[in-house]
């Protein structure tokens, strides 16, 4: 067999296995949620009232706006460019000539469920891995070309940050024979686009890192818990995918045992990368933070196999196939049925989930060429529930929602539902509070409590959270994301915050240990109904002053009640007969009552009075009024 039917064969072999997988996660749209809104004019944003990086991935969010511009569409076009990103990917990593490496490097790929799985899922990973490769080959075909492969290394730290582990050594291996000030401004030119993000960020944002770094990473879970949910990590993907890890180790071991220098900072640094899955506990996400690991291996293994003579090279591409065959589900066994009556228990698994089990059934690519064209598709409940609220938001009933799986909802409810995440993932605030541990957490999703007053503060505007440290917490935050960009006190704010000087108003203790009370608050305002995300819509101009006003009596604020009361009453009362024809006149009597009742706590009776005797002249009849009249001390 000649290399160019055998380099054929395996591309075509891996292309066919990732489509019959191809498959989109939720996660994947919250990224997609965020260039939605950057092609509707509302900025790299995932709430539009507030500039927040809920994405990792700049390089990846950036390829797919352009090619969603263009096509319109995002399921398909998210498939259709992962699968080409990652044959390009295979293809790059194969070493060219070797027609049995060729075949066997594409049966290894076309068989790693990791691989498969994340080649397509909607997420950064084929865009990893086509960096990843043209590194590696660039490396391996010309080792001193410095700046090509610092710039191949900046573009993958600015796909996703955490990658840079992959190509230190290396770097530093170039480097250090040639090292000078030069060679050392040539490494540094190559990380400009990444450091230009970063300024963008800081300037943007607020922030250097993503939002979802201080979700995941400063929840506040001890570093010796974390390394025991990655060591299993590491054991649920031996047990679900062998082949994955046990091309990692055997690439590892080979590369030491033949002693080839050139490989040993690609060895060193998938080494790394290993380490470092382990140090924040893997992923939610069965077999991810494996899949570019492997794609190294790969590139190790074909250069450091000794091919035997004869047909015996044919007893490796044997074994590879007898460990896929160990998997539970075989990547080229995988059909449309797969993830359907799957029970897997995810506590038994430490909170370890095949993704796309649970998510092929609503987005795998099989079932939507067999569903029919006029479905809409995925067809998760997620997705249906954020084009419900989409169609509220353009009849003018804009939503804020507390649902903690933000991806789906998310990006079909559109620009004008505004998401509340008590995994912090796209809101500021809950990102920085400490994770709860009165509950076992689950790796990746840090449940918060939602603070009292946040979700108020979200329908009605101003700041009404109630713990009076966090409420200036959160003032200062929100100069931030939502503040004048150019504004010295914003400028303030961001290195008062990025330096830690407000840490101390978080009361870490009492979020990360929360009474029964606050738990019962945030469970009934974040988790909704079993099957029904919970909506809250915005109110008109009535409600929303009337219920400010009414939050601010509750906590004995009567001067800002009374304040918000009279907003309220100045409003056109034609409006109010037009928006309530049958009670608006109970509505007003309700209000008037209020704030004659805030008045009177501030001791200002005469005023009083006269807020309950104009009642009586629109509503004569309501005996709440009259008893509240005669009830009255005199002055």
């Amino acid at each position: 067999m000649n290399y160019k039917t055998s380099l054929g064969a395996s591309l075509g072999l891996f292309a066919l296995v990732v489509l019959q997988n191809a498959w989109l996660c939720d996660d994947a749209f919250i990224t997609y949620r965020t260039a939605d809104n950057l092609l509707n004019g509302y900025g790299l944003t995932w709430n539009t009232t507030e500039r927040v990086q809920a994405f990792t991935n700049p390089l990846w969010l950036f390829a797919i706006s352009c090619f969603y511009f263009i096509s319109g569409e995002i399921y398909y076009t998210a498939i259709l460019l992962s699968t080409a990103l990652s044959v390009l990917a295979v293809f790059l990593i194969l070493p060219a000539a070797d027609w049995r490496a060729a075949l066997f490097g594409g049966l290894l790929c076309a068989c790693s469920k990791a691989f498969v799985d994340y080649s397509t899922s909607g997420l950064e990973n084929p865009l990893t891995h086509l960096l990843l490769a043209l590194f590696i080959r660039n490396y391996l075909a010309r080792p001193q070309a410095l700046f090509t492969l610092a710039l191949l290394a900046g573009l993958a730290t600015l796909n996703r940050m955490d990658t840079v582990l992959f190509y230190l050594p290396t770097l530093i291996w170039t480097w250090w024979p040639q090292r000078s000030l030069r060679a050392a401004a040539t490494l540094a030119l190559g990380f400009v686009p990444f450091a230009l993000w970063e300024i963008f960020a800081i300037c943007y944002y607020g922030f250097p890192f993503p939002n979802t770094a201080y979700a995941k990473l400063a929840a506040g879970i001890d570093g010796g818990e974390l390394a025991i949910q990655g060591l299993y990590y590491a054991a649920n993907s031996l047990r679900s995918d062998p082949l994955t890890l046990g091309a990692i180790t055997s690439a590892l071991g080979l590369v030491l045992w033949r002693r080839q220098t050139i490989l040993s900072p690609l060895a060193l640094g998938l080494a790394l990368y290993m380490l470092y899955a382990v140090r924040i506990g893997g992923g939610f996400m069965s077999g991810r933070f494996y899949a570019a690991p492997f794609l190294i291996a790969i590139a190790l293994l074909l250069r450091t196999l000794p091919w035997p003579k004869g047909r015996r090279w044919l007893a490796a591409p044997s074994l590879v196939i007898a460990l896929a065959l160990l998997s539970p589900y075989p990547t080229f066994l995988s059909g449309p049925n797969y993830g359907i009556n799957r029970v897997d228990d995810i506590d038994d698994n430490h909170g370890i989930g095949d993704e796309r089990a649970i998510y092929y059934p609503h987005t795998g690519l099989l079932n939507a060429i067999a569903t029919r064209q006029d479905t809409l598709y995925p067809i998760h409940g997620w997705a249906d529930w954020g084009r419900r609220l989409r169609g509220f938001a353009d009849g003018g009933k804009p939503a804020v929602v507390t649902w903690p799986y933000v991806g789906f909802i998310g990006f079909y409810a559109g620009p004008e539902c505004h998401l509340l995440d008590i995994f912090g993932l796209g809101d500021p605030l809950t990102a920085r509070l400490p994770a709860r541990r009165d509950q076992s957490w689950r790796i990746g999703h840090f449940k918060r409590i939602l603070p009292a007053g946040y979700l108020e503060t979200h329908l009605y505007g101003p700041n009404l959270i109630a713990d009076p440290d966090l409420k200036r917490f959160y003032d200062q935050l929100k100069i931030i994301v939502s503040g004048d960009l150019r504004s010295a006190a914003r400028w303030t704010a961001i290195w008062a915050m990025n330096t830690g000087r407000y840490n101390q108003l978080i009361d870490g203790e009492k979020y990360r240990h929360p009474t029964p009370a606050d738990i019962g608050r945030s469970e009934r305002i974040t988790m909704g109904a079993q099957g029904s995300p919970p909506i809250t819509f915005k109110p008109d101009r009535f409600m929303h002053y009337s219920g400010v006003g009414d939050i601010y009596f509750a906590r004995r604020h009567y001067i800002l009640a009374a304040q918000t009361y009279r907003q309220t009453l100045a409003l056109d009362i034609r409006q109010l007969q037009r928006l309530y024809p049958e009670d608006y006149r109970q509505k007003m009597a309700a209000l008037y009552l209020r704030l004659a009742q805030a008045l009177t706590a501030l001791d200002q009776l005469p005023t009083a009075r006269a807020v309950l005797e104009t009642s009586t002249r629109i509503d004569p009849q309501n005996e709440a009024i009259r008893r509240a009249l005669q009830n009255l001390p005199m002055p």
